[in-house]
């Protein structure tokens, strides 16, 4: 439980983070845009090092998720809003950067969760059991103030190639749609793909919050289990949003949708005795859903002016998924049936 509510927090705060990176581009354009960014990375300086506030811990009993909730987003919420943000907005960035390959940035994001997985592999087998906790601080930080400095180079590349692309004449509103390499009109994303993209980021993301709850509830409990699951999910981003598009190729619900129907009737029938079998198609089915799914986002992809946009309806899909598995569904279902849903939902949309 204390596991899904930190992963609605990471989730509302990604959205946060997508959203002020759109917006913030959308009114100040990327040259204005990254000089806020920097100043205001530089100035959460003030909050390093990081450091988790637990007053109330006495009364956290009474509403442990609003209680956790609350703690996180008052000891980390900004540093890490700062953080999520960087993802889209450096890809935003590249894609003004004149590069061979700046219309199609969204291999950066193959990169981010690459970041990620190894991060996640890296904290309980390396760092936690050789450094204490000062120390981890103390890295953190100083891994947080490398990465402004980091941000500042990029966005320096960026004002310098602004200078030689400055146009001789000024633009006008009608040049608000157009392509930023051509001179071609492209659709702006509607209602209808903004839905798509949220859809396609809830199911993966409640299979892996749903996935990880059976299996660490249902069949069995074991220090670190959790760490499967969402590798797996972010292996499925890295391998669907890789520049190599030979992963978005495979007609991911071939295997998908048998797979599906066998963990909806070992669900259904309670097949848990054999733990090591029941685990392993819980997580294929987990990683599956997130192959078909993000594969679909990848290859449908807007172009990049849009990608801010992209991110925050995806991430929006994200939030729902933390909401529905992390709040409602245990108010709502005396059993852990939005698992039984959401692997529905999953064998209905391939079939």
């Amino acid at each position: 439980a204390v596991w899904t509510t930190c992963m609605l927090f990471f989730q509302a705060a990604l959205l946060a983070g997508y959203l002020y990176a759109d917006k913030s581009i959308a009114l100040l354009g990327c040259n204005r845009q990254s000089v806020l960014h920097l100043m205001l990375m530089i100035g959460s300086w003030l909050l390093l090092p990081v450091s988790i506030d637990t007053a109330g811990l006495e009364t956290a009993h009474a509403s442990p998720a609003s209680w956790l909730l609350s703690r996180l987003t008052a000891s980390i919420g900004l540093l890490f809003f700062l953080l999520a943000a960087n993802a889209p907005l450096l890809q935003r960035y590249y894609s003004q950067s004149g590069q061979p390959d700046a219309d199609n940035p969204y291999f950066l994001y193959s990169a981010s969760n690459a970041g990620s997985l190894l991060a996640l592999l890296a904290f309980p087998f390396i760092l936690e059991p050789f450094m204490g906790a000062n120390d981890i601080r103390r890295l953190w930080s100083t891994g947080y103030i490398l990465l402004t400095l980091i941000l500042g180079a990029c966005s320096f590349m960026i004002w310098k190639q602004a200078e030689n692309d400055k146009p001789s004449t000024p633009s006008t509103g009608q040049d608000r749609f157009r392509n930023l390499d051509s001179e071609t009109d492209v659709i702006m994303p509607g209602w209808v793909d903004n839905l798509r993209w949220a859809f396609y980021g809830f199911l993966p993301c409640s299979a892996m919050l749903a996935a990880t709850t059976h299996i660490t509830a249902d069949i069995a409990s074991a220090p670190l289990l959790w760490i499967l699951p969402l590798a797996g999910y972010l292996l499925s981003f890295i391998l669907a949003f890789a520049r190599s598009s030979y992963w978005r190729q495979i007609r991911w619900q071939r295997y998908l949708f048998p797979v599906t129907l066998l963990c909806l009737l070992m669900y259904y029938y309670v097949l848990t005795e054999r733990a090591w079998l029941s685990i392993g198609m819980h997580l294929l089915f987990m990683v599956l859903t997130g192959m078909f799914f993000h594969s679909r986002l990848a290859a449908g992809a807007p172009p990049a002016r849009f990608l801010n946009r992209f991110y925050v309806w995806i991430s929006v899909g994200g939030v729902a998924a933390g909401l529905f598995n992390g709040i409602l569904a245990p108010m709502l279902f005396k059993t852990q049936f939005e698992y039984f849903l959401t692997m529905l939902a999953a064998a209905l949309t391939v079939a």
